[in-house]
């Protein structure tokens, strides 16, 4: 079952008729919310649903005994004798201090964590990344885990299959165990935790969600525990008109295009022109890129529906002019994730100028070997890196800065060139590359044509990032009836349009 599936929209119509009758229920609503989440994932695959019940465990335990290994006795002080009066102003002031203090964040009373509980955080991270790892890269430790299982007189498993939205709620965990840790949010109950783990609207494919606040990021465990109000109707039309022309039209007829292509470089003779191939490489990054932010705007759609708000994945990513402005547009929920809980603890730039580029190396080679096990992805990670640490090499020795469109252009190949890692395992971009500098120019004049459209849409399309803006604001603006006559147009306009069937979430296998 998918988000564009009949029976996903006429489940998510009936549940959330529900849903909104036990709006004064917060209870009721987790758990409703908790019976739809598994519900979702039985549908997937019903042994998805127990791997992560089990975790969902794993990580309400080990939430509790941070909790509790950071508790500290501490001193009681008797109160100096004063009058009554004095008193009374005594408990305002501290009222409108703690009061301040909420509202800004700043928890000074609070001690610092204790050794005991960074043992234990560090023990449940460690053990939600061997969660991880033992599911994404289960063929390199096949022999090992079958060695034991043998020794304990217990038969061989040849392979494992791999549960869709694990490498997002076992990252989702990390902040719920560091928060916990630092004291940014309480011990959660296991309603509310399970909840957070297997939200439906995200737990396949994103956003990453936080336990707490970070540095522009809005956390999403809070929100299971207030009362919801529905307020974005707008909002929620053009994330899904967005989501349904990026996935459906976009990269439905563009993701065609790049497998015809590709399908065409093997052998001696490549029957794919290098115009063609370089028009799929330029491509793919557009195709990937509307597969997955359209996933995440129907998702974000779909939470706004039940008064939730997910945080942004994706702003423009292509509108970068250099390396690091992409990566704070691009899978900002991953992004953020690798600088608060990688870069950051390695020490981030406060330890000099060659310790901030090894950390930048590191957090990309483990971003890159998040993203699968073979080679090609930490190639694709340090590739990122590698950049980076050029760009911040260039800026330290006083070099300006390109042109803005020249930086545009650059960043863009640049982006591209690194998705063919990304895309292909080492073999199969070995024969890409090499088809690219075998094959025939061009075969006619469209394929020129081609080129030169996406040539010219690196530069229009920095052009319209105030569309969806704009297009809420006009939604708002309509009257009901022509409103519901509007969307109903762009709707049929869009199901008219689109190749038959729905692309796979590419993602999905991240």
């Amino acid at each position: 079952m998918t988000f564009f599936s009949p029976e996903f929209v006429l489940a998510f119509l009936a549940f959330l008729i529900v849903y909104w009758t036990l709006k004064n229920h917060i209870f009721a609503q987790k758990i409703l919310i908790l019976l739809a989440s598994y519900g979702f994932m039985c549908s997937i695959n019903p042994r998805f649903a127990l791997v992560l019940a089990a975790y969902s465990a794993f990580v309400y335990f080990a939430g509790m005994c941070i909790a509790r290994a950071n508790r500290v006795v501490a001193k009681a002080i008797p109160p100096a004798k004063q009058s009554s009066h004095k008193k009374k102003l005594s408990r305002k002031a501290a009222a409108k201090q703690m009061s301040a203090a909420k509202q800004a964040g700043i928890a000074k009373q609070l001690p610092l964590p204790t050794a005991k509980a960074r043992a234990v955080m560090l023990a449940a991270v460690a053990g939600g990344l061997f969660f991880l790892a033992f599911f994404k890269y289960y063929g390199y430790v096949r022999e090992f885990f079958n060695a034991a299982l043998a020794a304990l007189h217990l038969g061989a498993v040849d392979s494992v299959a791999f549960p869709l939205g694990i490498s997002y709620y076992v990252f989702m965990s990390i902040t719920y165990f560091v928060s916990v840790y630092r004291r940014e949010c309480g011990e959660q109950g296991f309603l509310s935790l399970a909840c957070f783990l297997a939200f439906f609207p995200s737990v396949v494919m994103g956003p990453i969600g936080r336990a707490s606040a970070a540095k522009g990021v809005e956390p999403v465990l809070p929100q299971f525990d207030r009362f919801k109000h529905f307020g974005n109707a707008d909002e929620i039309y053009v994330l899904i008109i967005f989501a349904l022309v990026k996935l459906l039209l976009i990269s439905g007829y563009l993701g065609a295009y790049y497998s015809d292509v590709i399908s065409g470089v093997y052998g001696d003779e490549p029957e794919s022109s290098a115009a063609q191939i370089l028009a799929a490489l330029l491509l793919y990054g557009v195709v990937l890129y509307t597969n997955f932010s359209g996933f995440i705007d129907m998702a974000r759609a779909l939470g706004l529906a039940m008064g939730f708000k997910l945080p942004q994945n994706f702003n423009m990513p292509y509108a970068a002019k250099n390396l690091g402005e992409f990566w704070d547009r691009w899978h900002i929920s991953l992004s953020t994730f690798i600088r608060d809980y990688i870069y950051i603890p390695l020490g981030g730039s406060r330890n000099g100028f060659a310790r901030t580029c090894v950390n930048l190396l590191i957090a990309f080679a483990l971003s890159g070997i998040w993203h699968g096990a073979g080679l090609n992805f930490l190639i694709w990670g340090l590739l990122h890196g590698a950049a980076l640490v050029f760009l911040k090499c260039l800026a330290k020795v006083g070099v300006k800065s390109l042109n803005p469109h020249l930086a545009l252009f650059c960043t863009y190949i640049f982006v591209s060139f690194a998705w063919i890692f990304f895309a292909n395992s080492l073999p199969d971009a070995a024969a890409i590359l090499s088809a690219f500098t075998r094959a025939r120019a061009f075969g006619d004049i469209g394929e020129l044509a081609v080129l030169a459209v996406i040539l010219a849409g690196i530069f229009v399309y920095p052009k319209i990032s105030a569309l969806k803006d704009t297009l809420i604001v006009l939604f708002a603006e309509l009257p009901f009836l022509p409103k519901a006559l509007v969307l109903g147009m762009i709707f049929t306009l869009i199901f008219a349009l689109m190749p038959s069937g729905i692309p796979n979430f590419i993602y999905a296998g991240f």
